[in-house]
């Protein structure tokens, strides 16, 4: 069992905390199920890996449609 604590001092954004947990190991397809099951629509979800300066990361755009 893995556990991982988050201690957002000033606050987190959602978009944030998910693209670090798709980072961290989250199944997108799965995720991306979830969401459907939801009672939302008209939004998009842009997910991709990017690079700052020597830093890597996955960046997640949640836009309306």
């Amino acid at each position: 069992m893995s556990i991982l604590y988050i201690d957002p001092i000033g606050g987190i954004a959602g978009d944030m905390l998910c693209a670090g947990l798709i980072d961290l190991g989250l199944n997108q397809k799965k995720w991306i199920q979830s969401l459907k099951t939801l009672a939302l629509d008209n939004y998009q979800l842009d997910v991709k890996k990017c690079m700052r300066n020597t830093f890597s990361a996955t960046h997640l755009n949640i836009t309306p449609i």
